[in-house]
């Protein structure tokens, strides 16, 4: 089922390429049947590291590992029903195009969905960003007429057609209004 066995050199770099996802959960099970490799050289280790590679090909190492040794791999051929099965069950007698073609529909009606939301949600946005903009606005407006009243409540501007809060002579009784 195997190619040739590799030579130690490009198994080292095969590790070596590896070496930068040691945090990945998969790195383990894509190093020891290297490691195996290059301490037994046996086939086995070979159909072993195929099968790593076929069941993490999601790794991000494994694009690196399949061009440093897939000469020496027999890695089988994915089918559509294969990779339908990575992303979801596969009913069993259901034919792969037309499981394609279902979920590619589900997946564009849940895409108008979202299209949709987000298109909403950015009109609400808008709204909201013109009412906070307008009540802005008007706290600055406020905040101006309460400093001028401040001013001249403490007489620190004097304005001629206001008249005083409190009468100027305290003593006297107070004048009926007319």
């Amino acid at each position: 089922m195997s190619g040739p066995i590799p030579e130690p050199e490009a198994l080292r770099r095969a590790i070596d390429a590896l070496e930068p996802y040691a945090g990945h959960p998969a790195t383990g099970h894509l190093h020891d049947p290297l490691y195996a490799l290059l301490s037994d050289p046996d086939p086995a280790h070979v159909d072993a590291f195929a099968a790593a590679l076929a069941r993490y090909r999601n790794h991000p190492a494994v694009p690196a590992l399949r061009a440093l040794l897939g000469a020496h791999l027999a890695l089988p051929a994915r089918t559509v029903a294969d990779v339908l099965q990575e992303h979801g069950p596969l009913a069993e007698g259901v034919d792969p195009v037309d499981e394609v073609e279902h979920r590619l529909v589900r997946a564009a009606e849940v895409h108008a969905v979202l299209e949709r939301r987000v298109s909403e949600l950015e009109q609400d946005r808008g709204r909201l960003a013109a009412t906070a903009n307008a009540m802005a606005a008007v706290a600055a407006l406020l905040a101006v007429v309460a400093f001028a009243g401040w001013l001249v409540a403490l007489g620190g501007w004097k304005i001629d057609w206001i008249e005083p809060p409190a009468p100027s002579d305290v003593d006297a009784p107070a004048q009926p209004a007319r």
